[in-house]
């Protein structure tokens, strides 16, 4: 399952083998051998979860959930709060506009 979801990972972001080497610090050859079923050390393990931003459960297949579910929360809200913050900006826009028609 490792071997799979760390090469589904690298071809989601789009980089080659030898650019997830460059950034984790360790030889093209090592991805490869992960790619093809070679187990990385716990402290690897722990560079590609945080470069692609997933947990160590997602990248060894004990969880089918790439983050957690705290840190997902969290996201959404944020990314709610942002929406409306553009709501109210538009309805503001909007009452603006009709003071001016009338």
């Amino acid at each position: 399952m490792f071997s799979q979801r760390l090469k589904e990972l690298r071809k989601e972001k789009m980089i080659t083998q030898a650019k997830l080497a460059e950034e984790i610090g360790v030889t093209p050859q090592n991805i490869s051998y992960f790619e093809k079923g070679r187990e990385p050390s716990y402290d690897i393990l722990i560079k590609l979860a945080d470069y692609f931003k997933v947990t160590t459960d997602y990248l060894i297949g004990r969880s089918p959930y790439k983050t957690n579910i705290d840190d997902e929360i969290e996201t959404k809200k944020q990314e709610f709060e942002e929406l409306q913050e553009k709501i109210n900006q538009v309805k503001k826009h909007l009452k603006a506009i009709e003071e001016v028609l009338r």
